[in-house]
Formats: C-alpha cells, structure tokens, sequence
C-alpha cells in the first residue's frame, strides 16, 4: 500500500487500523509504541497540525494493526545518530540492495524482500502466501500482505522466491500430465502430448461431491 507521507501531519510517524473496524479505516498516528498517542484519519480535512482522536498502541492488549512506518530521512537518520554521512548512508543502501539481489532462495529471506512462503507440512500442502519480510530474528519472522501482517517462527516455514508467469505455467502444465497418468493409467510422454495438444481435465466445483 502507498502512503502520501507528503500530506501527513508533522506529528504522524505510521499508519495505523482497528483490528476489530470490518471497513479497514487508516489513521495517521504517533510512532507505533505510544500510549495514548495522537491520531486522525487519513483524508479528514484538518490541518497538518490538528489531531482529532488518541491510539494506545503500547498496551499489551491493544488492538491496532500497524500499516505502514514513515520513510526515514538521511537527515533525520544523521541528527539520531545513526549515520556520519549521506555517503555513509548509499553505502549502506547499496550493501542492503546486494544482499537482496543474492538470495537465492534457499533459507530466510533478508529484510525487505518480497518472496512467498507457506507452513512447513509433513504432505507440503500449505498455502504459498506473497509478500515483504517487514523484520526478522532468530526466533520471529514478519511477512506484510496486502493488509495484514503474518508473524511466525522462521523455522516453521518454507520460502521461495516470487515465481514468473513462465514458473507457474509450467507448475501447472506439470500436476496436469500428472492427473493424466494417474486417471489413464498412461506414460509420461503420452500424458505429455494430450496436454501440448489441448487436452484439459473438467474442473470440479468446490463442495461438491
């Protein structure tokens, strides 16, 4: 999800959701952690330094989903600290981009890489689920969706990197001519030509028997 940081109040550091608000409403608010902290929602028209309602996002027992964290700036990322320079900074953007680039697949995905992954199962008949590594550690994992989070232990799941158009047709084209063999009783290479030449099995409705 985009976020427009260029139009959010001075104070907003995320944006947050009620897990319990079926229609998913956004609010800007104060930096995730914070009790009793600011906030308003997005597209209300008030000025970049009002604020109408608060979010304690501290509690143990709070119930707001965390959507998105504002940017970090070089400049701000410099007065905290955390960086001598902004060539200091490209060389660290440029090792995180390298890291990236390099994996290949195999283990746990780095931060900030979009892969897919799914619940180790002793039949591998899990769900591959898409989406970004938001933080990772020994013992937690955080992968982002489309609007949620999904949070486990590393070694309870398998990951992949994301698949091309290509991969997945030939996943497909593959469990076909395999349905082929185990209904016809047939070869390989045949269950392979009545599919090259257009053969498909009917599709079964979902709760039907």
């Amino acid at each position: 999800m985009k976020i427009n940081w260029s139009i959010a109040p001075w104070w907003a550091d995320c944006v947050i959701r009620s897990a319990d608000d079926e229609l998913k409403t956004l609010y800007w608010a104060e930096p995730w952690g914070t009790k009793d902290g600011k906030r308003c929602e997005l597209g209300a028209e008030v000025r970049r330094n009002d604020w109408i309602n608060i979010a304690d996002t501290a509690s143990k027992d709070h119930r707001w989903l965390l959507v998105a964290m504002r940017p970090p700036q070089v400049s701000d990322l410099i007065a905290k600290g955390w960086l001598e320079s902004p060539s200091l900074y490209a060389q660290q953007i440029g090792r995180v981009e390298r890291k990236l680039s390099e994996w290949s697949g195999d283990g746990s995905p780095p931060v900030g890489m979009v892969c897919e992954a799914r619940k180790r199962t002793p039949n591998n008949s899990g769900e591959w689920i898409s989406g970004d590594v938001r933080y990772l550690s020994d013992y937690t994992i955080v992968i982002g969706g489309d609007d949620c989070e999904y949070v486990h232990h590393p070694r309870t799941l398998e990951f992949r990197q994301v698949r091309t158009p290509e991969q997945i047709a030939a996943t497909e084209r593959e469990s076909a001519i395999k349905a082929f063999m185990r209904i016809g009783d047939i070869y390989y290479c045949d269950a392979e030509k009545l599919y090259d030449a257009g053969a498909r099995l009917p599709q079964t409705s979902k709760g039907k028997k």
